[in-house]
């Protein structure tokens, strides 16, 4: 007989690791997640912690709010108002728009991480994509079940970076 085929599914949902607030999301593999500034929606992984200047730290501490498309999940602002969401795969911050299709790419939704102490965020919309940084470029991909997506996938919630943003 045929071997049953493989399935794989996306991660149970996590403890409440994510809190309503402000806070960083520390990428597992190093670095914070950082939004390009006041007017530019590019997102990465940056090289800042607590000794940074205070723009960088800023860049770097996003605000927990209930998510827009679902309380039960989060969506997360900048200082200046804007939203981390994704758009054709891409992570990007940008200016609130009322439409439903951007209330959902802004709602995320948290797993476990590859580490006990982390946190994957599963897209609202697409529910078998998650946040993740690649190493060069941020955005959502296909969930696979291996330790190197886990890892691309996995951050940590800290504390915020800069005391306002």
């Amino acid at each position: 007989a045929a071997p049953a085929p493989v399935r794989t599914t996306t991660p149970a949902p996590s403890p409440a690791a994510v809190r309503l607030g402000r806070l960083s999301l520390e990428w597992v593999g190093g670095g914070y997640l950082a939004n390009g500034g006041t007017g530019d929606d590019v997102v990465t992984v940056a090289d800042v912690d607590a000794s940074s200047a205070a723009r960088d730290r800023r860049r770097a501490t996003f605000i927990a709010v209930r998510g827009l498309a679902d309380p039960q999940c989060f969506s997360f602002r900048t200082g200046d108002g804007r939203y981390l969401r994704h758009y054709e795969l891409d992570g990007y911050t940008s200016a609130f728009a009322s439409s439903q299709i951007f209330r959902e790419d802004a709602t995320y939704c948290p797993r476990p991480g590859v580490t006990a102490d982390s946190v994957m965020l599963r897209s609202f919309n697409y529910p078998d994509f998650f946040l993740r940084w690649d190493g060069t470029r941020f955005g959502i991909g296909y969930f696979k079940d291996t330790e190197e997506f886990r890892t691309a996938s996995s951050f940590r919630v800290r504390a915020g970076l800069a005391r306002t943003v």
